[in-house]
């Protein structure tokens, strides 16, 4: 499916895309149901977007994905220091969905240190509200070596993305 890897985010892919063909191709924010889904919620972020200006913060954070990075960043604006170098690169394809009113889909490596990290697949899905794109749902899978220092301090922990080409889907 569109160069996915990871069977989860293809399921994810696929609950978005039945949620677009009933709403002519945009999905609302109403109709996302957790419970069709809990088998991916623990790998999943919602991100709820702002306006004027453009901002993006975390509605919901799994705990997967809250353990995996060290913290759970649920209520929190994305902008900032929150994801250090990364913030950039995150809030760059944030705005690339918003913009485009489109998924995008990467594949790439999140380093937490030198000798620590990840290998990472997302999948980010925009849902709507009258044509504005107003929740990103965000799937990862995250695989890799187990996190030395996972729990300690965020400032003790480096922390940067390095992606292969992500890329807008068309779905």
């Amino acid at each position: 499916m569109d160069g996915i890897g990871s069977e989860r985010l293809k399921e994810l892919v696929g609950y978005w895309r039945e949620l677009a063909a009933n709403a002519n191709g945009m999905p609302p924010r109403s109709v996302l149901d957790p419970n069709d889904i809990p088998q991916l919620l623990r790998q999943m972020l919602l991100v709820d977007v702002e306006y004027e200006p453009l901002r993006f913060s975390n509605r919901l954070v799994g705990t997967k994905v809250a353990s995996s990075v060290g913290r759970d960043t649920t209520g929190q604006a994305v902008e900032g220091n929150m994801y250090r170098q990364t913030t950039g690169k995150i809030v760059e394809s944030y705005t690339a969905v918003v913009d485009e009113r489109r998924p995008m889909h990467a594949v790439g490596t999140v380093k937490f240190s030198a000798a620590h990290t990840l290998d990472a697949e997302v999948v980010l899905l925009p849902l709507f509200d009258h044509d504005v794109v107003v929740v990103i749902v965000v799937g990862l899978e995250l695989d890799g070596v187990a996190m030395a220092g996972a729990g300690q301090p965020q400032s003790n922990r480096s922390f940067e993305i390095h992606t292969k080409g992500p890329r807008l889907l068309r779905l």
